[in-house]
C-alpha cells in the first residue's frame, strides 16, 4: 500500500466517524458542509506536500525538441493547453480536432479527425506517426482533451448515444495512449538497461507525458449524465492502470486532470448551486496548472478547484450520508 493509500483511508475513516456523530447528534447540514470543507483543505494541502516530494529533479521540463498532440484544441480548455505549450517554446502542436482553430501559430498544424470514427482517427495518427518516424521525431506530450456531453436518464438514452459518449470521451483517448507509447518504445528501443541488482534503467530514454482531461464526474455521477461520468470514470481507471503498468518507465508520466465545472460551452448552460464551494474553473487557469505538471514532470491525480480532492472519498461513505450531500450541494438538480 503506498502512501496516497494509506492516507487516504486514514482521512475515509475520519471522515466517517465525523459524519456519523454530526448525523446522531442531530448536527445541522451546514456545520457538516463545514467539516467537509476544512477536509478538504488538509487532504489539499497533504496532497500538495506528497506531489512535490514525488516530483523529479531530473525531469528536463518541457523543451523545443517536444512535439504535442492535443485532441479538442481548437477552442476551449483545449485551446488553453494549446497556447501554453506554445508558450514554452515547443518544436510543434498537432491539433486533432472536428473544427479548425480560429487562429494559428506557425508551430501549430491542424488535422481534421473524427474522433467518433475509430477508422478515421486510426487512419491519422497511423500516419502522423509515420511522419513523425521518418523524421526521427515523436510524439513526447500527449493531451486527451476532447470530449462530449449527452444528457439523459439511464433509462431513456439510446444505444448510439451510449456508443458515441463512450467513443469519444473513452475509446479514442486510449487508442491514442496505445498508439503513442508503441511509437514512443519503438523509438527507444534497445535504450534500457539492467543494473547489477537487477532493476531496470530507463534514464536514456527521452520523455514521454501522457495528459488526459477527466473530470469529478468521474468521482460522483450526477442525475442525467450517467454517460459521461461513466466514460469518464472508465478514462480515470484506464489511467491508474497505466501508471503501475509503466511504473518501471521514470522517462514516462501519466497525468489525470478531475476538475469540476469549467468555464467552455460544454457546460455553458449549467449554473452550478453552490459557487462559494464550488466555484467554476476558469479554462486558462486549468491550462496553466496541466502545462505546469506537464513542466515539472509531476503525474498522478491534478484536482481543480479545491473541494474536487475530497470527492471521491464520498462513495466511501453511508448511503444515507451520500444523499445528504447530495442533497447539500444540489448535485442531482443541475442538469
Amino acid at each position: 500500500m503506498d502512501i496516497d493509500q494509506i492516507v487516504g483511508y486514514l482521512w475515509s475513516q475520519i471522515t466517517l466517524i465525523q459524519c456519523l456523530g454530526f448525523l446522531f447528534l442531530g448536527i445541522t447540514r451546514h456545520v457538516l458542509w463545514l467539516a467537509l470543507v476544512t477536509l478538504t483543505f488538509t487532504w489539499k494541502l497533504i496532497h500538495e506536500l506528497i506531489v512535490d516530494y514525488n516530483t523529479s529533479s531530473k525531469w528536463p521540463g518541457i523543451t523545443s525538441n517536444d512535439i504535442a498532440l492535443v485532441t479538442g484544441g481548437s477552442h476551449g480548455l483545449g485551446r488553453a493547453i494549446v497556447n501554453n505549450l506554445l508558450e514554452k517554446n515547443v518544436k510543434k502542436v498537432i491539433i486533432f480536432d472536428i473544427e479548425p482553430p480560429g487562429s494559428s501559430d506557425a508551430r501549430c498544424e491542424y488535422v481534421k479527425c473524427d474522433l467518433n470514427d475509430s477508422n478515421d482517427l486510426s487512419t491519422k495518427i497511423d500516419r502522423l506517426v509515420g511522419e513523425l518516424a521518418s523524421k526521427d521525431q515523436h510524439i513526447s506530450i500527449l493531451v486527451n482533451n476532447a470530449g462530449i456531453r449527452i444528457n439523459g436518464s439511464v433509462l431513456e438514452v439510446s444505444e448510439d448515444d451510449i456508443n458515441r459518449s463512450m467513443q469519444i470521451n473513452f475509446v479514442s483517448p486510449v487508442l491514442l495512449i496505445q498508439r503513442v507509447i508503441k511509437q514512443y518504445m519503438a523509438k527507444n528501443n534497445g535504450t534500457t538497461t539492467t543494473t547489477t541488482t537487477g532493476s531496470t534503467s530507463t534514464a536514456a530514454m527521452s520523455p514521454l507525458t501522457i495528459v488526459s482531461v477527466a473530470s469529478v464526474l468521474g468521482w460522483i455521477s450526477p442525475c442525467r449524465l450517467s454517460l459521461y461520468s461513466a466514460a469518464k470514470a472508465a478514462l480515470i481507471n484506464a489511467n491508474q492502470s497505466l501508471m503501475r503498468e509503466l511504473k518501471a518507465y521514470d522517462q514516462i508520466r501519466i497525468l489525470y486532470a478531475t476538475p469540476g465545472q469549467l468555464d467552455t460551452r460544454m457546460f455553458a448552460d449549467v449554473e452550478p448551486p453552490k459557487q462559494f464551494f464550488a466555484p467554476v474553473v476558469k479554462r486558462d487557469d486549468l491550462a496553466k496548472a496541466i502545462v505546469d505538471r506537464i513542466e515539472r514532470g509531476q503525474q498522478g491525480n491534478l484536482c481543480r478547484p479545491l473541494y474536487t480532492n475530497v470527492v471521491p472519498l464520498v462513495s466511501a461513505l453511508p448511503l444515507p450520508l451520500q444523499d445528504l450531500i447530495r442533497d447539500i450541494t444540489g448535485i442531482d438538480k443541475c442538469i
